[in-house]
């Protein structure tokens, strides 16, 4: 991909040219809140991704999200002898999230400003979920630009 930058404070900023949409992972991994953190790991490590939405009621296939539950999360909780917790028991609630219009700097600001390293992406119809952004793909964005 390649990213032509803007000039902002006199520097080039690949930022805010790339939008979400561009960025984010498609999709999510999902799991119950009553799900075990080991189940939980397992999903993490099957599908390679860092975090987990956690969700509670279903109904007429409408998720209703809890929280995000990343892999600081269960890391953290099994290293405190957690070994029984679960996923809404480690979950962040604050569930911070970012259309797939907005630019990567703007999703790099709300992570900055919520002190979290994922934001769920919702289609702005629907309010649905539809991918997950990391602070590892806005790194990535970074670091392409330089290349």
């Amino acid at each position: 991909m390649q990213i032509e930058a803007t000039r902002r404070n006199g520097r080039s900023s690949p930022l805010d040219e790339v939008l979400v949409e561009q960025a984010m992972h498609v999709g999510f991994v999902g799991c119950p809140l009553e799900t075990s953190l080991r189940t939980v790991a397992a999903l993490m490590a099957e599908h390679r991704v860092h975090c987990v939405v956690g969700f509670g009621d279903i109904a007429d296939g409408d998720i209703r999200l809890w929280g995000l539950v990343s892999d600081i999360d269960v890391v953290s909780a099994l290293a405190a002898g957690e070994d029984d917790a679960s996923a809404g028991a480690v979950a962040s609630t604050e569930v911070v999230t970012v259309s797939p219009f907005e630019s990567v700097r703007r999703a790099a600001e709300l992570m900055r400003d919520h002190e979290v390293s994922h934001l769920l992406v919702l289609n702005g119809a629907s309010d649905r979920p539809i991918g997950v952004i990391s602070s590892l793909d806005v790194m990535r964005i970074s670091t392409d630009a330089c290349s």
